[in-house]
């Protein structure tokens, strides 16, 4: 077997050899609107995802499974709305949806039928919603979550564990520490607390104690499952919790529609207290929600007739519950609701999988491609660990070295792939959707091979990173 790439010495800046100068001349209307973009916006967009070394893709259209870049290439995508695309770009039924609300008014600063049909479909398919308030982001969503949980329960910190997102900004509040720590913050936190995601039994202790506000995790594990959470550890968990009196959230924004209809939760048999839902729930508009259980959701309410109560929670957005975001939102979730979308997805993730393991291996590269439901997640073997990609073990690694990231690497693997005609996220890895192809797995698969000639070949500008 071949050596794999020293990935841990790769130098930053590197990148700007053979692999950009490709990927510029391949796609220089990208390059472009990049330089522009770079005066306007920090990093030259609106998304850490979409900044790239030399630049990322600017994209003019999509259709099912493919986008267009306003240089007429075409990529498989993988990004796929970063998970708020399940049924395929431009579906019919979605976009006539979203041309009729159009056409009716973008912003009424009122309630409209759409609204009400939109929490009826998620009050329906996820089991925990008996309350639905929408926001304009999975964030805020997050951030209402956090709130309300404190104030239900009226003490201040918030449990989660590490690479487990709850949107950016929750993120950036959250301090890292270890179980002892933990429970020596707990009387005197205002923020959210993290423990290390493979202290499961110790989070458990930790929760049990009643010292804690809430729980909060991604029910399939930290990204989407790149670092898998088992589901006797999360039982275990909310076990715990409910022995705390402690709520439970779950992070369903990416899993929220995707795993299942009625997401993770649904299929794991699992109930929180509160659901952070987002990206699929507005079929690739702008959207969020929080949903659960309504003695904690109704705290909520200010309207006149509750004005006999103490006012818990104000909480106020110009853009919830859009009246266009609501009907594509109808429409999505109408689409997928018979489960069909999901197993297509999946059965697509899981054909990638197999076929990008088989290409590492004819490769001679001790890589892996893993992950369940609609996920893909590539193991990029930081440490160059002894690996077969065919039987490789995800359960056999700890959560630190899933979730680590060389960021020098993954920026050359991706303007390699999109030289390709391949776009794929940075964590890395890429969700299918409903309208992926065979043919579409084919090309992802052709064009890693092709990406990974690329990136041995540029192994003398990229230093440190070993023979081919």
């Amino acid at each position: 077997m071949s050596e794999p790439l020293k990935v841990a010495r790769a130098a930053p800046g590197s990148e700007r050899t053979l692999l950009a100068e490709r990927w510029s001349s391949a796609a220089p209307g990208s390059a472009r609107l990049a330089a522009e973009a770079r005066r306007l916006a920090p990093g030259g967009a609106s998304h850490d995802a979409r900044q790239m070394n030399p630049h990322g893709v600017f994209i003019a259209s999509a259709q099912g499974g493919v986008k267009i870049d306003v240089d007429g290439r075409r990529y498989v995508d993988l990004v796929s709305g970063h998970g708020a695309i399940l049924m395929g770009h431009a579906r019919e039924e979605i976009l006539a949806a979203v041309h009729a609300a159009a056409d009716a008014g973008f912003h009424f600063g009122a309630a409209s039928e759409n609204e009400i049909r939109w929490a009826e479909l998620v009050q329906t398919l996820i089991p925990s919603a008996e309350r639905v308030r929408f926001t304009a982001s999975g964030s805020e969503a997050s951030l209402l979550a956090l709130v309300l949980s404190v104030r239900c329960r009226r003490r201040p910190p918030v449990l989660t564990l590490k690479g487990h997102y709850a949107g950016w900004a929750a993120g950036a509040a959250f301090e890292r520490v270890s179980p002892q720590r933990a429970m020596a913050l707990a009387p005197e936190a205002f923020g959210p607390v993290v423990v290390e995601a493979d202290c499961a039994e110790s989070a458990s202790e930790l929760l049990a104690s009643g010292a804690f506000a809430a729980l909060l995790v991604e029910p399939t594990g930290a990204s989407f499952g790149k670092a898998p959470l088992p589901a006797d550890a999360l039982v275990g968990l909310v076990e715990a919790a409910r022995a705390g009196e402690t709520l439970v959230i779950f992070d369903e924004t990416i899993t929220g529609f995707r795993v299942a209809p009625g997401g993770a939760q649904a299929a794991l048999g699992v109930a929180p207290d509160l659901t952070i839902l987002g990206k699929i729930l507005g079929g690739g508009l702008p959207c969020g929600a929080l949903a659960g259980r309504a003695e904690i959701m109704d705290l909520l309410d200010n309207s006149p007739s509750a004005s006999d109560r103490p006012v818990v929670l104000s909480h106020m957005g110009t853009a919830n519950g859009n009246p266009v975001v609501a009907a594509a939102g109808v429409a999505t979730l109408q689409s997928l609701r018979d489960g069909a979308a999901c197993a297509q997805a999946e059965k697509s993730a899981a054909a990638l999988r197999a076929a990008l393991n088989e290409a590492f291996a004819r490769k001679q590269l001790a890589w892996a491609a893993y992950g369940a439901f609609s996920g893909v997640h590539l193991f990029l073997n930081p440490y160059e660990r002894g690996i077969d990609s065919a039987s490789f073990d995800v359960s056999a690694l700890p959560s630190d070295e899933l979730l680590r990231r060389d960021g020098v690497l993954i920026n050359a693997l991706r303007i390699a792939l999109l030289t390709e005609g391949v776009d794929i996220n940075p964590w890395p890895g890429g969700l299918t959707t409903a309208a992926h192809t065979g043919a579409d797995i084919e090309a992802v698969a052709t064009g890693v091979e092709r990406a990974i000639d690329a990136l041995r070949e540029a192994r003398l500008a990229l230093t440190g990173w070993g023979a081919a």
